[in-house]
Formats: C-alpha cells, structure tokens, sequence
C-alpha cells in the first residue's frame, strides 16, 4: 500500500473515530423496550398462547437477522473482498443481540406446551405420528439443543470479532514497523469457514425445531433454506437502514453511493433467491397435491390469504424497483425499500408461525406492542456493541480498498 493510501486510510478513519452518542431514537428505543416488557407481561395474565406465539415469532426473527449479519461478514471475509471494510463494524455489531435474544428463547421454553402440540403428553399419547416421533420431539432434548444451538452462534460471532480484532491490531503495528508473530487474516479465514459451516447447519436446526415443528405432521425439507433466506434479506435491509442511519448523524461519513449500490444489488439478489424458495416449495407441494402435505397451505388459506398476497408483493414485487443503477444510489428510496423489506419479512416469518395456532391473523396489541419491545431491545443491542469500538476500525487491512470503492 502506497503512502498516499495510508495517509487516505488514517485521515478517513479518524473521522469516523469517535463512538455514536445518545439522541432521540436510543430514548425511544429504551421507551418501547418497556412497552414491549409491559406488552408481553400483560398478554401472558390475558392470552399466555398469543403472547408466546407472538414472542416466538420476533425473536426468532431478530435472531435471523443477528446471525445473518454475521453470515455476511464471514462469506465477504472467505474470498477476502473488501467493499465492506467500512460497513464491517456496524454488521458485526448486529450479533450483539444474540445474548439478549438467546435469553428470550430460553424464557419462551416455560411456553413451550402452549406453542408445540408435542409437548402435551395427552395429545402424543393419541397420536400415532407424535409417538414416533417423540424420541426427537421432545422436550428435554428440544431444551438441549435449544441451549446448544445459541451457544454456537454467540461463540462463532465472538470468536469472529475477536479474530477481526487481532487482525486490525496487527495491522496497526505492522504499519508501525513492528511485524506481527503470525499472519491473523488466515485466523479470519479460517474462524469465517467454520462458522458458515456450523451456521448453516445450526440455523437448519432451529428453524425446524423452533418454527417448522409447531406443525408437526407436517415435513418440508426446504422450509429452513427458506427462512434462512428470508432472514438473510432482512438482515441486508436492517444493515443498510442503520447505515445510512449513521451516515446521516456524521458517524459513518465514509459511507458512499457506490457501498449504497452494492447494498442495493445484494437486497434485489436475495429477495428473488427468497421468491424462488417460495415458488419451489409452494409448487412442489401444490404439483403433488398429497394431503398431508398440502395441509400447511390449507391452513394459509382463506382469511390469510390477503396477508400472503402482501407476502409477496412486498418481498418479491417491491424491490425490483432497485433494478435501475440509479435507484440503488437513492438514500431516500433505498431508506424506502429497506423498511418495506424488514416489514415484509416480518410478515413472512409471522406467516410461518401463526396459522398454526390460530384460525384467523391475531394482529393486535399483544403483536404490535411485543414486536416495538423485540425490535427496541435489537436497536439498543446494535448500539451498545457498536459503541465499545470505534464505527470503522483504522487497523482494517482492506480500508483503503473500500473508501476507494468504485462500482462501474
């Protein structure tokens, strides 16, 4: 790296040095935690089934998107691309809601009778295919691997800070002339591939366990690579919103049109990967037309049919607007789409979940008021994480090659 470029690096860093303060929206975020809190204390005294459904349903949502982020860092950093330089830290700070997230879970285990049918032993005892598949369905063992499975992901995001740490502090001394006694990007490498490996796999898991087995006699081998996706888009839509946050409060003035681009190609690429997930799923079980399978849409059908055509709409239709080059460059359109699609996937993971438990969509204080505290507790998370270091790390190898990002 050149001199120029080092001057380049060190004076954009320091602009960005400084931690983002306290305003309005942390205020408002610490309001609607508590909201949220009351929300959820009133519901589980009113309706324990409905206040359980509706916190299963955020929190693994905001789960998906916490581990998802981390997903998008690991995958830049496996084929060492280094656009994302300057947004690294504020995806890396979205995993900081896996802890608080986790402990949601691990609470929603005391509603687990009132979410699984499974887990009454009354119904399995009259079930012939819960019997069988009690040996896997149940509860001690969904507990265990309920506990397992975020235990890896906090490690992995942790672990993957750390290696992000130790590789910038190298770096640093590097430039300083003091050499480092080991090469700390292959440890980022090597911690990224490990991740998506047990990310994949993990993320399988919980999604059948947590979402796919409320329905329990019915099976899709694709279900979890679809809420995988829906999560992964939401994840890109709630990176690029707390971005452009940023960027507008002057603590990531590094932040340009052509990162903006990217974002924007990336939001169009996974929300058609979501529809075509949605379409082979959707079609293959329409094409077979087996009854026990057909089921899961049975019960999508009639007064959820509306809430599945705005499904749709939003997440497939909507972003083909970021088609045109210029759109993908407009702060304001791209604020637009972003929210649209951390909407519409809410919607899609609440689809996934509640026709299960209900005949008709329950969309009311219970929900709203829930999802403002999941969504407050996420927002403060990402903040306090995001805090403990500065927005763009100054020892980042691959800085100068991402404030000279250049989309052609």
């Amino acid at each position: 790296m050149n001199s120029s470029s080092h001057s380049t690096k060190s004076t954009e860093a320091s602009a960005a040095s400084h931690k983002p303060g306290s305003g309005a929206l942390e205020r408002l975020a610490w309001a609607g935690a508590i909201v949220g809190g009351v929300s959820l204390a009133a519901a589980l005294a009113s309706d324990p089934h409905r206040a359980w459904s509706a916190l299963l349903v955020h929190n693994f949502y905001f789960l998906s998107i916490a581990l998802m982020a981390v997903a998008f860092i690991a995958a830049h950093a496996m084929v060492r691309a280094g656009w994302l330089a300057v947004l690294r830290r504020v995806a890396e700070s979205m995993a900081g809601y896996l802890i608080p997230g986790a402990v949601l879970m691990i609470a929603s285990l005391a509603g687990a009778r009132s979410l699984y049918i499974w887990a009454d032993p009354e119904i399995v005892a009259a079930d012939v295919l819960l019997i069988h598949k009690s040996a896997y369905l149940n509860l001690p063992a969904f507990a265990v691997r309920m506990i397992v499975i975020l235990l890896v992901w906090i490690g992995f995001a942790r672990a993957l800070a750390a290696a992000h740490r130790a590789r910038d502090a190298a770096q640093d001394r590097d430039e300083k002339g003091v050499a480092a006694p080991w090469d700390p990007s292959h440890r980022v490498v090597r911690v990224s591939a490990a991740f998506l490996v047990a990310c994949i796999a993990t993320y399988c898991l919980a999604a059948a366990d947590w979402m796919l087995s409320l329905e329990p006699h019915w099976v899709s081998t694709l279900f979890p690579w679809y809420a995988m996706s829906s999560g992964f888009a939401a994840a890109l839509a709630v990176l690029t919103l707390l971005a452009i946050a940023l960027r507008r409060r002057g603590d990531l003035p590094e932040l340009r049109p052509d990162h903006l681009h990217d974002l924007g190609k990336y939001l169009f690429a996974f929300s058609i990967f979501w529809a075509y997930l949605f379409y082979s799923q959707f079609m293959l079980i329409w094409y077979a037309n087996i009854p026990e399978e057909s089921a899961y849409f049975d019960l999508r059908g009639g007064p959820w049919f509306t809430l599945y055509a705005i499904n749709l709409a939003i997440n497939f239709a909507l972003p083909f607007a970021l088609v045109p080059r210029a759109m993908k460059r407009r702060e304001g359109l791209m604020i637009f789409i972003s929210l649209a699609i951390v909407l519409g996937h809410w919607l899609d993971f609440y689809l996934m979940a509640m026709p299960s438990g209900f005949d008709t969509p329950p969309l009311g204080w219970i929900e709203i008021g829930t999802g403002i505290g999941v969504a407050s507790i996420f927002y403060l998370a990402w903040l306090r994480a995001l805090r403990r270091e500065a927005v763009v790390s100054a020892g980042d190898p691959y800085l100068a090659e991402s404030l000279e990002h250049h989309v052609g």
